[in-house]
């Protein structure tokens, strides 16, 4: 697959499909991502997924969007949010719950820090002097990243932001709806909570993002009232007779129907 990398606007980008390129890295749903993240308020993700869609789709028969977070053009992604890991996990939950191909820069899900100019990174594996092999971080980013644990240790770590990626790649991978499916915003009333569905031919998946610092208190609508089995953070049976939810603070919840 050829990919480009065209920093602009869905029209411009849709453009450079017709020279054989087969998809574009998508950097305005990335900061619409971002920010929505950083603001507490959803900033029209829904919107940027659809259009994109429509304005490449209308340009080749079969378009798949390239989605991201950051790239190496960009401070890594827990330094752009502040280097407040509920929102790193939150901006990775959306991430991976949206359709067509994500990408995730290498060391992002460990937590690298650094600014536009030292993206770069050697990729902690292990711990420093345990791995025969393992780059050193250079001086200038050391400091940066000294509280930053490797892989070797954030694996075994179900609490890490490492085994959080994998765990969300996981269901991912198990739920075909959540790759090839079809998507629709659902309102819950408030700018605050990103509601979406995802449906294929073989099932329905009801994914609810809570964007801000403190919980929220919501109302299903009647048209996702059906959705009984949560898949997400916590597996389990919920009750039909009990339509409110209390979804935490940067909490991410994937019920099935």
């Amino acid at each position: 697959m050829l990919i480009g990398e065209i920093w602009s606007n869905p029209a411009v980008m849709s453009s450079y499909l017709q020279t054989g390129m087969d998809s574009i890295f998508d950097f305005v749903l990335a900061e619409k991502i971002r920010s929505s993240v950083l603001q507490g308020k959803n900033k029209g993700i829904i919107s940027v997924v659809e259009n994109m869609t429509e304005v490449c789709g209308s340009k080749v028969d079969e378009f798949v969007n390239s989605t991201f977070l950051p790239n190496h053009d960009f401070p890594r992604l827990m330094t752009l949010m502040k280097e407040d890991t509920d929102k790193v996990k939150l901006v990775s939950a959306i991430l991976l719950t949206l359709p067509d191909h994500p990408f995730i820069y290498y060391g992002d899900e460990l937590g690298l820090k650094a600014g536009k100019h030292l993206t770069w990174l050697a990729m902690p594996w292990d711990e420093a002097g345990k791995e025969p092999g393992q780059i050193d971080w250079t001086k200038t980013t050391n400091h940066l990243n000294r509280d930053v644990k490797p892989v070797s240790s954030q694996a075994q770590d179900r609490g890490s932001l490492h085994w959080h990626f994998k765990t969300l790649i996981r269901l991912r991978n198990r739920l075909p709806a959540l790759v090839t499916g079809g998507i629709e915003r659902v309102d819950m009333g408030s700018d605050t909570v990103l509601a979406l569905t995802r449906k294929n031919s073989d099932s329905s998946l009801l994914v609810i993002h809570n964007l801000s610092d403190i919980e929220q208190h919501i109302t299903l609508p009647l048209e996702v009232r059906s959705h009984l089995e949560q898949l997400y953070p916590t597996p389990g049976r919920l009750r039909s007779e009990i339509p409110k939810r209390v979804i935490g603070p940067y909490e991410t919840v994937i019920v099935s129907r």
